[in-house]
């Protein structure tokens, strides 16, 4: 490798946060070029944002959201799931329930969790099955089981 002609070195395998969940989200940063990674830490509800570049990993921004943990049991071991909206300035959250919050793509700061009150008892969102957002962010969609039809929401 040529070192200065062009090539990067790519460091790998390097942790950037134990212990953590085992779920992540990735999205552009503002600048169209670098990527945000960011993940839930471990029993807590602080989201951990890294920001890739082509001169390494800054970071983290660590956004604490204070939200109620979900209880740990065999069906639901503390899970989480996270989605960027396309443009990348909403983040869907699962803590328990879902929780749809801003993100900053210029600084990595994840706030404003706001709960979906109108749909907490929807099988979707309760069991949390699939969900996503439209092309143009301005749709989430949602879906549980066979049975359970689509759901559209515009709240964003």
């Amino acid at each position: 490798m040529q070192v200065g002609a062009g090539e990067k070195v790519i460091q790998k395998d390097i942790p950037l946060q134990k212990p953590s969940q085992d779920v992540l989200a990735a999205t552009f940063h503002q600048n169209g070029i670098d990527t945000w990674v960011i993940f839930c830490g471990f029993d807590n509800s602080k989201l951990y944002a890294y920001l890739f570049t082509d001169c390494g990993v800054e970071g983290p921004v660590v956004s604490d959201l204070g939200l109620p943990l979900p209880e740990r049991t065999w069906r639901n071991r503390g899970d989480y799931q996270l989605l960027f909206s396309p443009n990348g300035k909403k983040l869907l959250g699962w803590f328990g329930e879902y929780y749809l919050c801003d993100f900053d793509n210029a600084t990595g700061i994840v706030s404003r969790p706001d709960s979906f009150p109108d749909c907490r008892d929807h099988i979707c969102f309760k069991r949390r099955y699939i969900t996503s957002f439209s092309p143009n962010s301005e749709y989430l969609y949602a879906t549980g089981t066979s049975d359970t039809p689509l759901e559209e929401y515009r709240r964003l």
